[in-house]
């Protein structure tokens, strides 16, 4: 029988000509050529034969001949003999198989000379080119090509000389030119294309597409289109018959066109966009997700359908709405109605910010009203995309005039019908009275965002002596001495005599590479396994670093990688613990460093490290010592501890979710990743969730993988939508019934219990035996939550109280996937609890951490609006569980009485932003105040501690620490500053003051812990409004004098030297602080240290 083999020709690349002799048989003899003595021969295991011993050839056991170094010799007949019975009569069946040697080409796809090597398809102008050459590179055998017009139905061959060269007779280069005078219209696609050999490129054939810029086109009236900045931008070209597309831009400033993109719809749909601006849609509009200011200019597409040839041309203009969106007065803190007291003459001041384009204003009024306008002072401030636009004018009252008059502050010239912006107030002509009206303020609500708990993981980096040494005493047997090793040098794992620490490291890194090789984004898409390297995205990372000669001060200091928190410049203790919110990545950081460490990755300070062990805190529970640990887990699991630094992790920022959505979700597809940034955009509370890695990584998989990924309020209905989708999933994958999933998905009240039994204990327990819970739930109902990945199996090996093999066993043992889950479903038994009786709740909260099942009652509240009142309410009463009522209060989404209700309680006492609140509970206080605000409701006092970083003057809102700004509060009583230790500049307490008072009901400024100037400079405008019953603080006995703007005591003055005393005693509080906190830790690490003796 004549068979054909091809070898891939490489040097020293292993191939084989395969055979697969699967029935029994006594012998497989191989002949090369026409020699008649076998070169190798197979028989009882045993290998033979001048060319197994040469090294040159070898034998696998089913009979496939392996030759380990390919070469040209080897492009000749092989014969194969199976021998089926050796006696007599023999039994035999002969192969003979004629081999070819191929090799691959530089690129595996033809290369046009004068495109991008990468892309499948190109633009040319044909002026800026005089030939084309396609070629591949360094093939065998040598590929033959063919040019081809494909601007019209009929595929052209075009006619043109093939060259074939090759410097070894071993490998052979292809060159084929033709010249672009071959197009004979202003749009021309061709095609070199492969005719020969196909089969050793990856792609057959590379495009290119030329366009004739000196034929004319008719001429095409522009569209013209406003488009507002940040929002899509979508220009349509041609319909489904459309063939050929290039789109371009010209900016406006010279003649200069920018070629954008360009789409190819002949045989199969081909795109290719030339900027990161832009996307191509399916039916070849150009679209940008966000437009920016540059996006503004001409837009070409030029096209052709039906072997017509047109052109379509857009006028794009970018403009955006003033943020605020409306004319801001000097002296009128909103946009409502307002009046200004005035003298007969001055200056009023009206401004926009923000605004696209540039535009004009004035100020006018009635003729008769007696009032004239003049010196008017105009400026522009340009801010990129935007401008802010302020105009300051000079007016004069005459005495006939009456007391109030109205004026209006307006946009003119071209823009002015498109904005249609005007502000009207009234200017009241102060005569003996100073009365004044006080203006209202318009609050914007934010939205909130949510966080989570994940299990604490450690590291331990021992030196490999000592721990190979007791480990081998555990176990009852002594070792000899480890080899000596180099630092930096890799192990091998497979010399024939392995020493015992070798052996070690081997099982080690064994299990290792199984864990961070098998990294689900999302539990339910098994098929979709990841190696941690692959998705491991680096968030934010800080450090605790105490402040030299400042007992118990410290501060947080950014790292640059997660390498430094193990980097020898950083190792001034020999214990860190790393700790960050749910799913923040503290088991994938530990991974990635496993990785580091099995593949002795150069930058890592793992790379020297003789033996990294690594557990998980779960499963020590029942282990008495950390080499029973290493005995018992090694095999299955992972995690680190060591000696003590306080590292945080701070989550993924913008940079952080954008590099994870390319690397791990959608690779190269820009529309794709276009597309989940526009959702993440679209749905306000999942910006701050997504800080959360673990949440973004659901949230990014999920809005990749469904269509009809949804917008949400809370957290709770987030994962509502993400355990829906598990379900979904796993129905669609396997075709289960549909009912039957649908009992699974909506019945799961023994899941609930069990969840809840094991977050309710003092020490929740949250691990389970596999046969405990699978006879709970039931066969079919436990297979079908550990196919949708909700619940894990783990292989664990438990050892008794007695040494010895027979007390030792493995068990499987069952967990959630991740603790967030074990709390949805506890939620759910918590509320039925709740609801049937509510008297349990002192005794729970009592004998539960809170933060232990944070996210337990935030779903609860979610879930159920009758247990959510219950819940907050003994929340409040709790000092340590106040924060937890904010959070709950804004997961309901039932009755707007009842949630308004609990508002009302809440903003009744102090509301607090302090320094250490997360991001997620920052923005849910603000919520609260601004649900409170939208209904009149009073908001007592709130205080900012230690939080402040600015006063945003063109907006009037105070800008947090982290970030986040809080608008103006306009039913709030008192408002507390509390920053240790900061001094207050005269403009920072000045905007401090005016943003508080854009509250209707405010009574009280108190400025706590810091030191202020000793004279505030305030505008008439703020001490009216102050001097209408608002009194300004500085602690408990300074006030501040309205008139003066000196800060008074006991009704008198604080002169120099007071006020210098005043000073000193704040800054003088503040160290004492510092020194007692100091003093407090001391104390408590000396308690532990005792303890630990």
């Amino acid at each position: 029988m004549l068979l054909d083999a091809i070898l891939h020709l490489k040097p020293l690349e292993r191939s084989a000509i395969q055979c697969s002799f699967d029935d029994e048989y006594d012998s497989v003899l191989w002949y090369q050529s026409t020699e008649e003595q076998a070169i190798l021969t197979y028989r009882n295991s045993i290998k033979e034969g001048t060319g197994y011993e040469s090294g040159e050839f070898d034998i696998n056991p089913n009979g496939s001949l392996v030759i380990l170094n390919v070469s040209l010799k080897h492009e000749t007949f092989f014969t194969v003999k199976k021998i089926i019975s050796a006696e007599s009569p023999v039994i035999f069946n002969v192969y003979i198989i004629d081999v070819k040697t191929t090799g691959k080409p530089t690129y595996g796809f033809p290369i046009i000379d004068v495109c991008e090597k990468e892309h499948a398809i190109c633009y040319k102008s044909i002026k800026d080119i005089s030939s084309l050459n396609c070629l591949v590179n360094n093939s065998r055998p040598a590929v033959k090509l063919n040019w081809i017009d494909k601007t019209t139905v009929e595929n052209v061959s075009i006619s043109s000389p093939l060259t074939v060269s090759t410097t070894d007779n071993v490998t052979f280069t292809t060159i084929l030119n033709v010249s672009p005078s071959v197009c004979d219209s202003r749009l021309c696609l061709l095609a070199c294309k492969s005719s020969t050999f196909s089969w050793i490129l990856q792609r057959d054939e590379s495009l290119i597409l030329l366009e004739d810029t000196d034929r004319e086109l008719a001429s095409a009236e522009p569209h013209l289109r406003f488009i507002e900045i940040d929002s899509e931008m979508t220009l349509n070209c041609g319909d489904q018959n459309t063939s050929l597309r290039v789109w371009k831009r010209n900016n406006g400033i010279d003649d200069t066109m920018e070629t954008l993109a360009i789409c190819v719809n002949v045989e199969k749909y081909m795109s290719t966009v030339l900027t990161n601006e832009f996307i191509i849609t399916s039916d070849g509009s150009l679209s940008a997700k966000e437009a920016k200011s540059r996006a503004e200019g001409n837009y070409y597409c030029t096209y052709e359908t039906n072997n017509k040839e047109r052109v379509i041309l857009y006028d794009i203009r970018i403009y955006s709405n003033p943020i605020p969106n409306y004319l801001v007065v000097d002296g009128c803190s909103n946009q409502q109605y307002c009046t200004l007291p005035v003298q007969a003459e001055g200056n009023v001041s009206c401004t926009l910010y923000g605004i696209r384009p540039e535009v004009s204003l004035e100020w006018e009024a009635n003729q008769s009203d007696g009032i004239s306008f003049t010196a008017h002072e105009r400026k522009t401030e340009d801010k990129g995309d935007a401008f802010n636009i302020f105009l300051t004018s000079k007016f004069t009252i005459s005495q006939s005039s009456e007391s109030r008059i109205t004026v209006k502050c307006r946009v003119t010239g071209e823009m002015a019908n498109f904005f249609d912006l005007s502000t009207n107030i009234d200017l009241l002509v102060l005569k003996e009275t100073n009365e004044v009206h006080t203006p209202t303020v318009v609050i914007l609500i934010p939205a909130i965002a949510v966080i989570a708990l994940l299990v604490v993981t450690a590291v331990l980096i021992w030196k490999r002596k000592a721990l190979i040494d007791q480990f081998c005493i555990l176990n009852g047997r002594e070792t000899t001495k480890p080899s000596t090793r180099s630092r930096g040098e890799g192990i091998n794992l497979m010399k024939p005599e392995a020493t015992m620490d070798e052996k070690f490291i081997k099982e080690l890194t064994t299990k290792y590479e199984m864990m961070y090789d098998a990294v689900r984004p999302i539990p339910y898409i098994r098929d979709k396994m990841y190696c941690v390297d692959k998705v491991y995205i680096e968030g934010g990372i800080k450090r605790r670093e105490y402040i030299k000669d400042e007992p118990g001060k410290y501060i947080w200091t950014t790292l640059n990688s997660y390498n430094d928190i193990l980097s020898e410049s950083n190792l001034k203790s020999t214990r860190k613990i790393i700790e960050g919110e749910p799913g923040y990545g503290k088991s994938t950081i530990t991974l990635q460093w496993a990785f580091d460490w099995c593949n002795r990755v150069a930058v890592s300070p793992l790379k020297n490290t003789d033996i990294l062990v690594f557990l998980q805190l779960r499963q020590l529970g029942h282990i008495s010592s950390i080499f029973a640990a290493i005995k018992q887990l090694i095999l299955p699991k992972d995690s680190e501890f060591t000696e003590t630094e306080k590292i945080r992790l701070t989550g993924f920022d913008d940079a952080s979710r954008e590099n994870y959505i390319r690397k791990a979700v959608v690779g190269n597809n820009e529309k794709a990743f276009e597309w989940i940034k526009l959702k993440l955009k679209e749905n306000p509370i999942l910006h701050d969730l997504c800080q959360v890695p673990l949440l973004f990584v659901m949230f990014a998989h999920l809005a990749h993988e469904e269509e009809d990924f949804k917008d949400f309020k809370s957290v709770t209905s987030f994962f509502r939508y993400a355990i829906s989708c598990f379900h979904n999933h796993m129905l669609n994958k396997l075709n289960k019934n549909s009912s039957t999933a649908d009992v699974f998905e909506s019945n799961h009240e023994e899941l609930n219990k069990i969840a809840f039994e094991g977050l309710s204990k003092p020490k929740p327990e949250i691990v389970w035996q596999k046969m405990d819970i699978s006879n709970r739930l039931g066969k079919e109902v436990y297979a079908h939550y550990c196919d949708i990945g909700i619940l894990v199996e783990e292989e664990v090996l438990r050892v008794g109280d007695r040494a010895g093999p027979r007390h030792a066993q493995y068990l499987t043992e069952v967990r959630f996937y991740h603790k967030l889950f074990c709390e949805w479903y506890a939620a759910h038994e918590f509320v039925r609890t709740v609801n049937s009786n509510p008297g349990i709740l002192p005794d729970f909260f009592k004998n539960t951490e809170a933060t232990e099942v944070e996210y337990m009652y935030r779903f609860a509240c979610g879930i159920n609006d009758k247990a959510a009142v219950n819940i907050i309410e003994h929340m409040e009463k709790r000092e340590d569980c106040k924060k937890f009522a904010i959070l709950c209060t804004v997961e309901q989404q039932g009755d707007i009485q009842n949630i308004l209700k609990v508002v009302k309680r809440l903003v009744s006492k102090a509301i607090f932003l302090k320094e250490d609140s997360s991001r997620i509970l920052q923005r849910s206080v603000m919520q609260l105040i601004a649900i409170a605000s939208k209904n009149k409701i009073q908001v007592n006092e709130v205080q900012l501690q230690n939080v402040f970083s600015h006063v945003d003057t063109d907006r009037n809102n105070i800008v947090l620490d982290s970030g986040l700004s809080l608008p103006a509060m306009k039913t709030l009583r008192t408002l507390v500053i509390n920053e240790r230790g900061r001094e207050m500049t005269v403009e920072e307490g000045a905007n401090i003051i005016s943003f508080a008072l854009q509250s209707e009901c405010l009574k009280k400024i108190d400025f706590e812990g810091c030191i202020l100037p000793q004279e505030l400079s305030l505008n008439d405008t703020v001490v009216v409004q102050l001097s209408s019953g608002c009194e300004v603080m500085w602690g408990r006995n300074c006030r501040l004098n309205l008139v003066t703007g000196i800060w008074e005591k006991d009704g008198k003055l604080l002169n120099d030297y007071e006020y210098k005393l005043r000073r000193d005693a704040t800054l003088e509080l503040y160290r004492l602080s510092l020194v007692y906190l100091g003093i407090i830790i001391l104390r408590m690490l000396y308690k532990d240290h005792r303890v630990a003796a």
